[in-house]
């Protein structure tokens, strides 16, 4: 059979939003694997909606234990799937699941306790195939587990790294806010809680879903369709095929009512009367928006014809201009004629006076004429500056219009594809963290094995010495029986263990003979007085637990050999790795000496040169211009300059996320604190 391969084009129409206040986005539709994907479904099918779902953008996969039926089987499914080749996409696809539900028999297979937490997702991993889920639910609140054990095993199986984040499902206001405060001070945050919500079921909106929005937790609604009934699947009966038809889904046939039938009608069509008067609404606002744009258009056209007006009265008062100008230069032609006229009167002013006064009447005439022409000249003037600024005015704002437009379209697409970088950039961004993320946490668990291993050997140590201790003890208390028997035997009898042994005789075969034999040594015993028969088995016995006991401290030793050989192999190691990173802090700590001080020389010395886990640690400083001494020798700035050095000196070696700087500089002179701030100036130019 062919490998899957996904559609390239998977991400180009699926939407996805922020989960929370965290960085995980999941998309607007999650895939539900609670019914359909159980032992007594079709497997082709799952296999067809998983490939179909993931070929759309649907990332999430949402499972729970008792998902099925039966229990555990739609994990099995999803496991089977993964295999078949959704698995190479396992970066690509959140998968989440639950426990809190009926999974198996007896008192440790439901509710929430910390055993059975942790013993459903080790089953749900195996049947997945998986090393991690994404999110791992509590599925119900438990009232009889304290919610601190609940969410305490929830966050420990995020540090075990079993589950990238964690969440809750099915729990009230109360039951949430109180789950998340514990979940708060193990600093392992909610990422989402899960509920059901539809038309049919809207209890979570009064008070859970603004707690969810004002601590920054995720919500996703679970049979938001309620199933199928908000759905035209059972307006006409229940279908064979349907999940209501089937006697192993959690819908059941009783379930799908008249009643209900007729309130999702009535809800139908409650929304079908509501998209209606959206839909008027838009189609009105549309008609409004389109008369606008009729009266733009109007306006635009009416603004184009004033325009062409004013260009045309423009060019009028031009003309009228032109000609007011050429019968100004005729008036001032008349005038220069007239002045004439007049010098040449003058001679005959006494006897032409009369005509001389009718003559300066009509040089007055022809100057008020005059202007009265000039004052209609500088205003048309005027009208023709002002209409010309109009025009300018209007040819502006066209232009502006236009450059505006396209300076937004051109930011809007600009936006656009910083958005579009923006979301590369994050996504590019997340996988960088989530890698650096799962880098830390397997660094943080190997170094904790290996402390836990350490640990381990040290209790083994301690418990076989004290085994030890407890044999040895045991052995004398063996040795000193025996030794008291051996004395009984040969108090009571005069005889040893070996003595007994030999005087066994194998020719005692006539039975008569042996019963006079053992008549005559009672008898002798008689006389003896009493004795303990039982003295030789059980110093059977004593000699017997005495060789395994002996046996047992001979592999104990051993053990401790091995053990010892062990920790003086792990003994090298520290010692190598100290004075690796001894040295390294000893020339670091000279480089920042001199940088804080100036000049002069700093070092650290072991006062054991042998012994150096043991040993104390000597500070040596030189100040500039002063001699080499102890830490101890110096005055109170020097004393706390030189700590600073090497503090810094450790921190350059071993940077850490953040540093705290307490008025670490209250014991500095002014000189001093100028040196620090520099050196701090430096350091943060570096970042």
């Amino acid at each position: 059979m062919e490998m899957y391969k996904a559609n390239d084009n998977r991400y180009a129409d699926m939407a996805y939003r922020r989960c929370g206040r965290s960085g995980l986005l999941l998309p607007v539709i999650s895939l539900g694997l609670w019914h359909n994907f159980g032992s007594v479904d079709v497997f082709s099918n799952f296999i067809q909606i998983a490939y179909a779902a993931f070929d759309n953008g649907i990332t999430h996969f949402d499972l729970a234990n008792n998902y099925g039926p039966v229990y555990g089987s739609a994990e099995e499914n999803c496991g089977r799937i993964l295999k078949k080749g959704l698995g190479q996409y396992r970066d690509e696809l959140v998968i989440s699941t639950k426990a809190g539900y009926d999974m198996w028999p007896g008192p440790y297979g439901n509710w929430g306790s910390r055993k059975y937490l942790m013993a459903s997702l080790d089953q749900s991993l195996k049947r997945m195939g998986l090393e991690y889920v994404d999110i791992f639910y509590s599925h119900r609140p438990d009232p009889q587990t304290p919610v601190e054990e609940t969410m305490g095993a929830l966050a420990d199986i995020v540090r075990q790294g079993k589950a990238l984040y964690v969440g809750i499902s099915n729990y009230t206001a109360g039951q949430t806010e109180k789950a998340l405060a514990v979940l708060k001070e193990h600093r392992v945050p909610c990422l989402i809680h899960q509920a059901r919500y539809s038309m049919l079921d809207r209890r979570i909106e009064p008070d859970l879903l603004p707690l969810l929005k004002q601590e920054g937790v995720g919500m996703i609604a679970f049979s938001p369709l309620a199933q199928g009934m908000l759905t035209d699947k059972y307006l006409n009966g229940i279908p064979d095929n349907s999940r209501a038809a089937k006697s192993t889904g959690h819908l059941q046939r009783e379930q799908v009512t008249e009643e209900k039938i007729n309130k999702v009608l009535q809800e139908q069509m409650i929304i079908k009367n509501t998209l209606e008067i959206n839909l008027k609404q838009a189609n009105a606002r549309k008609d409004s928006i389109m008369l606008e744009y009729q009266s733009f258009e109007q306006e635009n056209s009416n603004m184009q014809s004033e325009i062409s007006d004013i260009s045309k009265n423009s060019t009028q008062l031009n003309e009228e201009l032109t000609g007011t100008e050429n019968k100004n230069s005729e008036l001032e032609e008349q005038v220069v004629e007239k002045t004439k006229k007049l010098n040449s009167l003058k001679e005959n002013i006494g006897e032409k006076s009369s005509i001389l006064e009718e003559i300066n009447i009509e040089i007055a005439n022809y100057k008020q004429k005059h202007e009265f022409i000039v004052e209609k000249i500088n205003k048309a003037k005027d009208v023709i500056n002002s209409l010309t600024k109009e025009l300018d005015n209007i040819k502006n704002n066209s232009e502006e219009n236009n450059v505006e437009i396209s300076a937004r379209l051109e930011a809007i697409e600009n936006l656009t594809k910083e958005a579009n970088k923006a979301r590369d950039l994050t996504e590019q961004l997340n996988k960088e963290i989530e890698e650096a993320i799962t880098e830390k946490e397997n660094q943080s668990k190997e170094h904790k094995e290996f402390f836990e291993k350490r640990e381990q050997l040290s209790e083994r140590i301690s418990s076989l010495d004290k085994e030890i201790y407890r044999l040895s003890s045991q052995k004398e208390a063996l040795e000193e029986k025996s030794e008291n028997k051996e004395a009984y035997m040969w108090n009571e009898y005069e005889i040893t263990y070996r003595t007994a042994a030999e005087m066994k005789n194998s020719d005692f075969t006539n039975k008569s003979e042996i019963r006079d034999n053992i008549n005559s040594i009672r008898k002798q015993m008689k006389s003896l007085g009493d004795v303990n028969i039982n003295a030789i088995e059980e110093f059977k016995e004593v000699n017997e637990r005495y060789q395994f006991m002996k046996s047992q401290h001979e592999d104990l030793m051993e053990a401790k050999e091995n053990l010892l050989k062990i920790i003086d192999e792990l003994e090298v190691g520290m010692r190598k790795q100290f004075k690796e990173k001894f040295e390294e802090i000893k020339t670091e700590f000279d480089i920042v000496f001199k940088e804080l001080f100036g000049g002069g020389k700093g070092t650290i010395e072991l006062t054991d040169a042998e012994d150096i886990l043991d040993a104390g640690i000597n500070i040596i400083s030189q100040p500039p211009g002063k001699k080499l001494q102890n830490m101890m020798q110096l005055s109170g700035g020097e004393k706390a300059l030189t700590a600073i050095s090497l503090l810094f000196a450790i921190q350059n070696l071993k940077p850490s996320p953040f540093c705290l700087l307490d008025e670490i500089e209250a014991a500095l002179d002014g000189s001093n604190v100028v040196r620090f701030a520099e050196y701090l100036q430096k350091i943060l130019s570096l970042l």
